[in-house]
This record gives C-alpha cells, sequence and structure tokens, in this order.
C-alpha cells in the first residue's frame, strides 16, 4: 500500500507499508511536521484510494516525578517530562523524532533550583533526568519548556528548615 501525507509540510508517513497475509490492516507511524489539516491517501493497485484526515497539534508537555515537599539542601535527581497528544491513537505513547532540549525553570530560584537544560532523545519515551535542589524555606514550581510543546507546570514544592 503506497501511503503519502498530502502537506508534506504538516506531516511525514512511511512511502508504503505492507499489510501482511491473511491480514486486512497495518499499523503505520505518522509523523507531525507543523501544526495543520491534511489528508494520508493510502492507494493499492486495484483498489479505490483512502483518505484519512488528520490534523496536527502542539503535544502537550507533563513534568513527572516532582516531589510534593523537601528539605533545605536535599536533592531530587529523577525529574523528567514525557508529552501527551491529545486525541491520538497513543497519546501517551508519544516519541520525538529527533533529539532537543528541555528547559526547567523554578519559579523562586531562591527557594529551589533545577538544572537546565536537559536532552529529550530521540525515539526515548521521556527526557533525560533534571535534578532539584531545596535551598531555603517556601514554595515554589517547576515549568518545562520546548518549542514546539505546551509548556508544563508542576504543583507546589514546599521546602522546609
Amino acid at each position: 500500500v503506497n501511503l503519502r501525507c498530502a502537506a508534506a509540510d504538516v506531516c511525514a508517513t512511511p512511502t508504503s507499508v505492507t499489510i501482511p497475509a491473511g491480514q486486512s490492516t497495518v499499523n503505520f507511524i505518522a509523523t507531525g511536521i507543523d501544526i495543520g489539516s491534511t489528508q494520508i491517501e493510502a492507494a493499492a493497485i486495484n483498489h479505490d484510494a483512502s483518505y484519512l484526515n488528520v490534523e496536527t497539534i502542539f503535544p502537550v508537555l507533563r513534568v513527572r516525578n516532582v516531589p510534593s515537599s523537601a528539605v533545605i539542601g536535599n536533592g531530587f535527581n529523577a525529574i523528567y517530562v514525557d508529552a501527551e497528544v491529545p486525541g491520538a491513537y497513543y497519546s501517551t505513547s508519544q516519541l520525538p523524532s529527533a533529539s532537543f532540549p528541555v528547559t526547567f525553570t523554578s519559579s523562586i530560584p531562591s527557594v529551589g533550583k533545577i538544572t537546565s537544560p536537559v536532552t529529550w532523545t530521540k525515539g526515548a519515551g521521556s527526557s533525560n533526568r533534571a535534578t532539584f535542589t531545596a535551598i531555603s524555606p517556601g514554595t515554589t514550581q517547576i515549568t518545562a519548556s520546548s518549542p514546539g510543546f505546551v509548556p508544563a507546570t508542576s504543583g507546589v514544592i514546599t521546602v522546609n528548615p
């Protein structure tokens, strides 16, 4: 089956896929290139072409493993992001097609700091880990951002003496 994305600036598909013998369907990965709407065309010899309407949207970052509280001087080295694409077939199993940086910031750096940036490697289910270090009593939040994504902000982190 030959595949193509009608708007190559919006999405990309494999050139073709093979439906296994005895099967009537096959899965393939469509990669979002930019935001927009288009169609994916599937065509095979002796069959009418089929068209699938698709819309690409900004994926939403999700900040993970953020502590709700910490003691001054403690570090947490397992904070990361993954992404969700609302409406996608596997909406929370999104893998990047290229490596890119993720920026983490603390809303009140004097209360807690976080390493930044970290890399989200091509094909990985989540970003590399960032480290949050509690500095002084108070509250802060962590925001993760990267171009092409909706940013995410953690819940409140309370730093205790």
